[in-house]
């Protein structure tokens, strides 16, 4: 993963730097976990006070652009982030093991093969006879009657 910034700029009032950039990785896009530990020595920040705002791949590329924030105290990161944001960039997701998941397919594969589907026949369609409609002669010669 190779990290590119092209922008940092400082927000005083905030008590927050702004970093945007991109970041070329080889298969799927890296979670913001990896993408921290990354961002963090590229920009020589504390890794507990970046926050990773947003990831963007392109479309069947493989970069993605970033946009980041580095907080001058943890205080200032807890007030003006969201509880969401926070809980994205700093709690680890839980690995899924891959043997509970095989075991879900085979029994899944088990209860189609115990439970065969029952076929029902197809109902056919009931044609109903339909009256029979007057040749456009008769109807002129029903209209004129009429008339008269």
């Amino acid at each position: 993963m190779e990290v590119r910034v092209d922008y940092e700029y400082g927000v005083p009032l905030l008590s927050r730097k702004e970093v945007r950039g991109y970041v070329t990785f080889e298969g799927k896009t890296p979670s913001v976990q990896e993408f921290r530990d990354e961002l963090s020595k590229k920009i020589k920040a504390k890794k507990e006070l970046l926050v990773v705002r947003k990831i963007k791949p392109k479309f069947g590329g493989l970069d993605a652009s970033f946009l980041a924030y580095v907080y001058d105290d943890e205080k200032a990161m807890k007030t003006l982030e969201k509880k969401s944001s926070l809980k994205k960039n700093f709690e680890e997701k839980k690995k899924k093991e891959e043997a509970p998941a095989e075991e879900k397919k085979e029994e899944m594969a088990e209860k189609k093969e115990e439970a065969p589907a029952e076929e029902k026949p197809v109902e056919e369609k009931k044609e109903e006879p339909q009256a029979e409609e007057k040749p456009a002669e008769e109807k002129k010669e029903a209209k004129e009657e009429k008339k008269e």
